[in-house]
């Protein structure tokens, strides 16, 4: 943000929000990103004042979700042709708003272990409500990671859903956003699948022992699932 000296008495006669990325305020709207509150004021000697202020509400801190933020003001000069300019350059860096429950597994993203047991189309819902979605495996890192996650929460299901299926043609397995599973970055299957058993697997797992991937029941096995928030 670059705001000219200048320009303040008109710009911040009240004061001016700055949100994070991601978090977008209306007047009838409310939002519990971090603000960034600028406010301008004429002093006694007619100079203008400029106070800054960062506030954030939320609930208190969850272990693997730090809730640090970075601000960084600098305001700088210049001189044109006799003319000189004051401009302050505001930066605001937080971690991304998630939900209750979900932690950061550092350099991949943030997970959540549901270990209630329900059918695969069940987990997806929840996923979408929380903003999220079943996770997908990009990298045998994140494979790793994501074995040990589920050793930490002491899951005890062989297998737990993850967001691929090929419901719509056999064989062909696509994540929930209908990509191809082969450019996810990680197609690893356990030994022996997919295998399609009954002929009724349709959608995708992740063996909790091996970190590879399954195909198994969308109707008949509940089980438990893993939810990725969305970073952007």
């Amino acid at each position: 943000m670059r705001l000219k000296w200048e320009s303040f008495a008109q710009l911040l006669s009240a004061s001016v929000v700055v949100m994070s990325v991601g978090a977008v305020i209306g007047e009838e709207c409310t939002a519990e990103g971090p603000r960034l509150l600028v406010s301008s004021s004429r002093n006694a000697t007619g100079h203008w004042t400029v106070a800054i202020a960062l506030q954030r509400q939320h609930a208190a801190p969850r272990p693997g979700n730090p809730d640090a933020l970075q601000l960084e003001v600098q305001p700088t000069t210049t001189r044109c042709n006799g003319a000189r300019t004051h401009a302050l350059n505001v930066a605001l860096q937080g971690q991304p708003l998630v939900g209750l429950g979900y932690e950061q597994v550092e350099g991949f993203g943030f997970y959540k272990v549901h270990r209630k047991a329900v059918i695969w189309e069940s987990a997806r819902e929840v996923c979408e409500k929380e903003g999220s979605h079943l996770v997908i495996l990009n990298s045998e890192g994140e494979a790793a990671a994501i074995t040990r996650l589920m050793k930490r929460h002491k899951v005890t299901d062989t297998n737990v859903f993850a967001g691929f299926h090929d419901k719509a043609e056999e064989g062909n397995h696509i994540t929930v956003f209908g990509d191809d599973l082969e450019n996810t970055g990680f197609t690893q299957w356990n030994p022996g699948q997919p295998d399609n058993r009954g002929n009724e697997e349709d959608c995708g797992a992740i063996n909790s022992s091996t970190g590879k991937l399954n195909d198994v029941s969308c109707t008949k096995l509940a089980s438990s699932y893993i939810c990725e928030h969305i970073v952007i």
